[in-house]
């Protein structure tokens, strides 16, 4: 009777151990409240310059004296004046420009007294500037470098000193310097786009400050001063360039004033 007992209890006790304990209860925790900081933002406010806004703007900053030009290409000359009156005629304006505009490609080119030396392309060293204005834009300055010589300079510094002090030095790549060969003569050129601290260092330049413009390259260096006096003084000299850079700032500043922040597409 106690062996029946003793192998109930060894069966009873082996089914008890062939079973899956049950498991342990966990406790559920609520999902956290999504934070506000993390909360996706609205969409940006759409732009409220607009094209109109601009060109009204652009076309506030200056006047044009007498009848533009069509050149039958898509292009249209005309003089534009920065002054507060309308002037009568043209020589009668204090701050002015001859502007090329291009229709096809929607650009203003406000172009510096010296930049009509360029069709004469004298001895020297020689510079144009220019205001470059594309619709829906702010204005870009450029700065023109030219070299005609009867040798190449392979010209690649250039250095601006104004009254003792240097203010501006620009490196040409070789890249961004076009050469041309001609009867008895080669020519270098290359334009580049002034930064906002050239634009400033340009501003030193006074009406009595004094000029000194080098450029440099792989066979020597040449100043813009260089050269004979009388008849035989070079065509561009510094002070030819110190009236220009006064004036281009001048329509530099009075283009940038109305439209800026009324820009549609960056420069």
């Amino acid at each position: 009777m106690v062996r029946k007992s003793v192998l109930a209890l060894v069966v009873l006790t082996l089914a008890a151990c062939s079973q899956s304990p049950a498991p342990t209860p966990t406790a559920q925790v609520a999902p956290a409240a999504a934070s506000t900081s993390l909360a996706i933002p609205p969409p940006p406010l759409a732009s409220k310059n607009t094209p109109e806004a601009w060109r009204a703007a652009f076309d506030s900053s200056f006047h044009i004296v007498g009848k533009p030009e069509d050149q039958g290409d898509g292009n249209t000359q005309f003089y534009a004046c920065f002054d507060a009156a309308v002037p009568e005629k043209m020589n009668k304006c204090q701050l002015g420009a001859a502007v090329d505009r291009d229709g096809f490609r929607k650009l203003w080119i406000f172009k510096s007294r010296g930049a009509g030396i360029d069709s004469i392309a004298p001895d020297g060293p020689y510079f144009a500037q220019y205001v470059s204005v594309r619709e829906n834009r702010a204005p870009v300055y450029f700065l023109a470098t030219h070299f005609v010589g009867g040798h190449w300079l392979f010209m690649s510094d250039l250095a601006i000193m104004v009254d003792g002090d240097i203010v501006l030095e620009h490196h040409f790549d070789h890249a961004d310097v076009n050469t041309h060969v001609g009867t008895g003569y080669v020519q270098e050129d290359s334009d580049f786009v002034l930064t906002p601290q050239q634009i400033t260092a340009l501003r030193k330049i006074g009406p009595d400050s004094q000029v000194i413009i080098r450029i440099t390259g792989k066979n020597g260096y040449v100043s813009v001063d260089q050269g004979g006096k009388g008849k035989h003084a070079p065509l561009f000299n510094s002070k030819i360039f110190a009236y220009d850079t006064r004036e281009m700032l001048g329509i530099y500043d009075a283009i940038s004033a109305p439209i800026k922040g009324k820009e549609v597409l960056a420069p």
